[in-house]
């Protein structure tokens, strides 16, 4: 009888181990995966702040080009134009459109972060992606 109570306890002390080991496992999961959530939060506010400029460059830099083309079909139209006939004085508008230059979003991304130059590898150290692949293999 003293052996079934021994081995009653064992199982009841091992269950408790085991519980406070899955409880510590599960607490340090959840704090990785907060710190991962933070670090996805700050690349994907990084990253839409990136898309968003470059879509607003390339989105000024197109409606130039289209006010350029216009311009120069206007000027091509000026030269049937007969208002130097009958005044001399007027000059019109002759500014040209100044074309930005075309945006590049690789630009854009190495003046936010230049310290980090693009690498090949999947695994970086220090990135979520790293860490992922860490863990698996």
């Amino acid at each position: 009888m003293a052996e079934i109570w021994k081995a009653a306890a064992i199982t009841v002390g091992g269950s408790i181990v085991s519980g406070i080991a899955s409880s510590k496992k599960a607490r340090e999961e959840r704090k990785n995966a907060k710190e991962d959530r933070k670090e996805m939060t700050r690349d994907d506010a990084k990253y839409s702040s990136i898309l968003s400029r470059f879509e607003a460059e390339q989105e000024d830099y197109y409606n130039q080009l289209n006010r350029q083309r216009k311009q120069r079909g206007l000027a091509q139209f000026r030269q049937f134009s007969t208002v130097n006939q009958f005044a001399p004085q007027y000059l019109g508008d002759n500014t040209e459109i100044v074309l930005p230059e075309r945006p590049d979003i690789n630009k854009i991304m190495d003046e936010v972060d230049p310290q980090k130059a693009p690498t090949q590898g999947a695994k970086k150290s220090g990135s979520l992606l790293g860490k992922v692949l860490g863990k698996i293999f």
